[in-house]
């Protein structure tokens, strides 16, 4: 440094030649002060992600406990309300095929964490057994959640409850427990959650439900890709209002049939 408040610095010019180049300490300030405005800046960024992120939570937070409530009220009311349909689909069962009326599998709950769900019985006694040998013939792209459009195991009464998804009646009381929602991802089977690449976990970041975005924009005809990316959508925004508007849309689903099998 000179007596002028300068930094001589040596560096090479484009003629090769070496040239002794003055900073000033006004400069060198001026580059000291930018560089700790873009720290600054950083920061900020940092806390506005930060306070971002916890307003989500508690969005999310207050989500949950009002749909809980709502689950609660009706799924309670539908219990009651439709307990004539839920007896004369179990004479059904019972009548026309061999075996028990309700169909008992664990799945993958909230977290992961392992659930006995509750369905009417719609294939034969032995499917499951009989599953490995259709496993080639999977037609939902992606190969880790089974769909068959036309699979042999289906009983015909089971064939018309799946149209109407008068199957998944059970699950009211699985909601009624706490263990699933009226809405949020369908709960797969635990063999099936073992093979989910990483990104498929973050759909087990809330409670299964009886429906939601996938089932409203394709059901059975997505992808398993689709299928989670509709999921995690929910996972990420989920609201009462979501909630509403995804029962109201089932019902329009469900009357037209679309994707159900």
């Amino acid at each position: 440094m000179n007596t002028s408040g300068q930094m001589s610095v040596i560096h090479r010019c484009s003629t090769g030649e070496l040239q002794t180049v003055g900073l000033s300490s006004g400069h060198l300030l001026g580059l000291r002060d930018k560089s700790i405005l873009q720290r600054l800046e950083e920061q900020r960024a940092e806390r506005l992600r930060i306070e971002a992120r916890l307003r989500q939570k508690d969005a999310h937070s207050r989500a949950d406990r009002w749909t809980r409530l709502l689950d609660i009220a009706l799924a309670g009311a539908a219990l009651v309300v439709l307990s004539p349909l839920f007896l004369m689909l179990m004479l059904l069962v019972r009548l026309t095929s061999r075996g028990p009326i309700f169909f008992r599998q664990m799945r993958a709950g909230l977290r992961g964490q392992p659930f006995m769900i509750y369905k009417f019985r719609t294939m034969v006694v032995d499917a499951e057994h009989k599953k490995r040998a259709l496993l080639s013939q999977n037609e939902q792209k992606g190969g880790v959640i089974f769909k068959m459009k036309s699979d042999p195991r289906v009983t015909w009464v089971g064939r018309w409850m799946r149209r109407w998804s008068l199957d998944e009646l059970p699950q009211l009381w699985n909601v009624l427990r706490g263990e699933m929602s009226l809405v949020g991802p369908r709960p797969h089977p635990l063999t099936e959650v073992k093979q989910y690449p990483l990104f498929a976990h973050a759909r087990l970041r809330v409670k299964p439900g009886l429906t939601g975005y996938a089932q409203v924009n394709g059901r059975s005809d997505l992808s398993f890709r689709e299928t989670v990316d509709w999921d995690i959508r929910y996972v990420n925004q989920r609201s009462v209002r979501d909630y509403v508007l995804l029962l109201w849309k089932t019902i329009r689903v469900v009357i037209s049939g679309r994707g159900a099998y």
